[in-house]
């Protein structure tokens, strides 16, 4: 059975910050064919987004329409966003990149880190 891979649209409303996440909601969720989930690069992009899509579109979520994030800010789990996002190892990307400032090495490489899933409520099971 063939199953069609999902349409992805990418929105780029602005700065990585709320307004532009709620810039984002507004262009994307006026349109005719609604998107069904959204990634966002931040959090507090997420945060707009999930607040225009709860006040202007009356959206529930995730039974609507699921968010994801990326940061884990202490504000993704509060209580009325309770957002699943990606937590990153700060502190570890910090040190690398302190090791490349210093280092008289020209290149030390690529360094892959590991990102952590932090599941709240805003994707459904």
């Amino acid at each position: 059975m063939f199953c069609p891979l999902p349409t992805v649209t990418v929105s780029r409303a602005g700065p990585t910050g709320y307004a532009s996440g709620v810039d984002s909601a507004r262009q994307l969720l006026a349109a005719s064919s609604r998107p069904d989930g959204v990634f966002c690069v931040t959090d507090l992009l997420a945060i707009g987004f999930m607040d225009a899509a709860r006040q202007d579109f009356r959206l529930s979520i995730p039974d609507d329409l699921c968010v994801i994030g990326f940061d884990d800010i202490p504000e993704a789990g509060w209580l009325g966003y309770n957002l699943t996002t990606f937590r990153q190892p700060i502190k570890e990307i910090a040190e690398y990149i302190a090791a490349i400032l210093t280092s008289d090495e020209a290149d030390l490489g690529k360094q892959n880190f590991p990102v952590q899933v932090v599941w709240h409520r805003t994707v459904r099971p």
